[in-house]
């Protein structure tokens, strides 16, 4: 059993904002939670000038987090809604032949802002498996 795609458009465009910031704030939390140790507060705060993999990894998961739930998501989502509305309107799919300049227009766009939540979503994955690795082999 599937839901139709317009269905899981719109279930996805509901569950992943609160992936993204799940992503965000549990990379916060544990930055809070790496500042509270011994030396942890100034490395937190100077992380630029130290080469700290821990922070660095941390803030690169935040900020990819955020990135994605701040401002790539909900292009990627009004883009859907505007595609969905136009599909109703043509009376067409968006992938039919046929479609309109403007439903191109919007598919190529979702594509696009589709493809940069991914890249951002594999460089929050980099990011926290390159952090386990790290933790893994030097506990810190």
């Amino acid at each position: 059993m599937s839901l139709p795609r317009q269905q899981f458009g719109h279930l996805q465009s509901r569950l992943f904002p609160r992936f993204f910031a799940l992503q965000s704030l549990s990379a916060l939390a544990l930055l809070g939670l790496y500042s509270r140790r011994p030396g942890g507060g100034e490395l937190v705060r100077t992380f630029w000038r130290h080469g700290n993999k821990t922070v660095w990894a941390l803030v690169v998961m935040a900020s990819s987090g955020f990135a994605n739930w701040l401002f790539v998501g909900p292009l990627t989502t009004g883009v859907m809604k505007q595609r969905h509305r136009k599909e109703r309107l043509e009376g067409k799919s968006y992938n039919e032949p046929g479609v309109s300049n403007e439903m191109k227009a919007l598919n190529k766009r979702f594509g696009t802002l589709h493809g940069i939540s991914s890249l951002i979503n594999l460089v929050y994955v980099a990011a926290a498996v390159g952090h386990a690795a790290w933790i893994a082999e030097y506990g810190a």
